[in-house]
């Protein structure tokens, strides 16, 4: 395993807080305790942007697989395995559909289209541009949203916005949680935007009509996978999920880790006099507001030591910063 995908995925201010004592991060280093050997004067240094890490007193130095190893008593390739199953992404299932499925589906009738575009929020633009079609055959009539991964048609997710409660996966072993459309994080990166995270495919569509950098996740607002947040390395990025117990709740369990990885984590504070369970397309379609003023609403700001982190690590380390401040 290569030392850029660890640097990827591992925060190395929150791995090497949660085992350095009397810790302080000055720019780009944290220095503390070695906790590879008793000391009382810290010794022990470690580099927050490539992971490499030095003890000048009698540990020697190297990378976050070997410090790893000598921490838990590994092997290399024990720790290289553990880090693995700790940071990087899960091997996915591989499964994916076949682009001829998109083929049986129909096209959008018109009377579709401008349901659509009236009471949801979409643009003709956006429903062309990802490929939205109608699923009219047997039991399942709902629109059908393609899910592309690394350019791989991965899932087709069905939504009867009158019907139907939820969103549902295409078939058996499609419905692993996964960013939807995930190319516009990119996008967004590429145009200087925050990306927005929103609550579902219908959020994240609406959104993306009126202009914003939207994505969602395709297994619900309290679903968020950690090795998503590399993804969003250095972006602002906003949550913007829907007014309720659920929305909130989800954004608690995004803001956990992200505000670690991205250049800022925001969430937006709905007003008062927005109803319960109302969201982001309420905010365009049902009160007629604009984008203007979506981003002037208050947002509470994320930062990392406002998360609870295991064993407290954040907390100690503010509190270490402003005693042992440079």
């Amino acid at each position: 395993m290569s030392m850029p995908d660890f640097d990827r995925h591992i925060d190395y201010a929150s791995y090497y807080g949660q085992y350095v004592q009397k810790a302080k991060i000055a720019g780009d280093q944290l220095v503390g305790l070695c906790p590879l050997h008793p000391e009382k004067n810290p010794s022990f240094s470690a580099n927050l942007k490539t992971g490499q890490w030095i003890c000048r007193s009698s540990c020697g130095s190297g990378n976050v697989i070997d410090f790893h190893a000598k921490l838990h008593n590994m092997t290399h390739q024990e720790a290289v395995e553990d880090l693995k199953k700790k940071y990087l992404p899960p091997v996915s299932s591989g499964k994916t559909l076949s682009l001829k499925t998109l083929e049986e589906l129909s096209p959008l009738p018109e009377s579709a289209v401008e349901y659509l575009i009236s009471k949801r929020g979409w643009s003709r633009e956006v429903i062309e541009k990802y490929g939205i079609k109608y699923h009219d055959k047997g039991r399942r009539k709902a629109l059908a949203i393609p899910v592309y991964s690394e350019g791989a048609l991965v899932n087709i997710r069905t939504y009867a916005p009158e019907t139907q409660n939820k969103i549902l996966s295409w078939g058996k072993g499609l419905g692993e949680a996964r960013l939807y459309p995930e190319e516009v994080i990119e996008q967004a990166r590429a145009a200087g935007q925050p990306v927005i995270l929103c609550e579902g495919e219908p959020d994240a569509l609406c959104g993306l009509s009126h202009g914003l950098y939207c994505v969602t996740q395709t297994a619900g607002a309290e679903t968020w996978k950690d090795h998503w947040n590399a993804r969003f390395k250095e972006l602002d990025v906003i949550i913007c999920y829907d007014h309720d117990d659920a929305g909130r709740k989800g954004a608690e369990r995004v803001a956990r880790h992200l505000p670690h990885f991205a250049k800022s984590v925001s969430m937006i504070q709905w007003p008062e006099w927005m109803q319960e369970k109302e969201d982001l397309t309420d905010w365009f379609v049902k009160h007629g507001k604009s984008v203007e003023e979506l981003l002037a609403l208050p947002r509470l700001a994320m930062a990392p030591h406002d998360q609870e982190r295991k064993g407290g690590v954040d907390e100690r380390l503010e509190e270490l910063n402003r005693q042992y401040s440079v």
